[in-house]
């Protein structure tokens, strides 16, 4: 089968929630613009030259889901906990059968549960913060052209954006002016990937990327700056959050050279 499922696992979680609240699918399909939830690539199995998976009886794969907001996040998390185990699952022309719902933070490092007022909180100023992009990551330019580059103004603004959106307590807009004038690249281990979306694919970056936060940026600035990175990892970055792409997380100092790799196991 095709290794990039995202388009297919989002229609496979909607179909999922369908079968609980069916009204709640409806209202998330609806929503215009970004949407209060992403989902990962499907997981667990190393691609071949020709992007493809090959499968076998027993092997085991997995998805992550994200939800922002508290109801949002409750209603996903009761359908997905409500789908019986064992449950017939199909993903392209490959069966699957549902064995576990992971949803107790530390129980992987891909389980978590935080508010808006935490992150903020936790916050404090660096000059220097690291984001690991662990899914394609792209940045829509004109509507049509994927830019492929993590330049601060694109993942901080992607993530301004989506914070805004969602949160009770509004970051600042000026936050865009600090990207452009004071904040950039340091170094950067990135390649690119693409993701096959049946009729048509999408390039996107993975990899590691680390800015510098400049003197110019004010202390409260630069913290909300490792706010917003640490609201990757819930938010997702960029386009197609939805269909698998930008999957992405702060490197804390303690992680840096001990995270696993995207297509790890739970």
């Amino acid at each position: 089968m095709e290794a990039s499922q995202g388009y297919r696992a989002y229609a496979l979680l909607l179909h999922m929630i369908e079968q609980h609240d069916p009204a709640f699918a409806r209202a998330i399909h609806d929503l215009p613009g970004q949407k209060p939830i992403t989902i990962s690539p499907l997981l667990g199995a190393e691609p071949t030259r020709e992007r493809t998976i090959a499968l076998k009886a027993g092997d085991r794969l997995w998805l992550r889901v994200t939800a922002i907001g508290e109801e949002v996040f409750a209603r996903v998390l009761d359908c997905l906990l409500h789908a019986p185990s064992g449950s017939s699952l199909r993903v392209d022309n490959a069966d699957f059968r549902l064995t576990r719902v992971i949803s107790v933070p530390g129980r992987t490092i891909w389980a978590d549960c935080t508010t808006f007022d935490e992150l903020r909180v936790r916050a404090e100023p660096a000059r220097s913060l690291g984001v690991r992009f662990w899914s394609p990551t792209a940045f829509r330019v004109g509507g049509t052209r994927n830019f492929v580059v993590p330049m601060p103004e694109q993942v901080f603004g992607s993530l301004l954006a989506r914070w805004n959106q969602f949160s009770p307590v509004q970051a600042p807009a000026e936050l865009r002016d600090s990207c452009r004038d004071g904040v950039w690249i340091s170094r950067y281990r990135l390649s690119t990937r693409m993701l096959d979306f049946g009729n048509h694919r999408e390039l996107g970056f993975v990899g590691e990327c680390v800015y510098e936060v400049g003197p110019v940026v004010p202390p409260a600035m630069a913290a909300w700056l490792v706010t917003l990175a640490r609201f990757a990892y819930y938010a997702g970055v960029g386009a197609k959050t939805t269909m698998g792409m930008g999957q992405a997380s702060l490197i804390e100092p303690a992680r840096r050279e001990a995270a696993p790799a995207v297509t790890g196991r739970p």
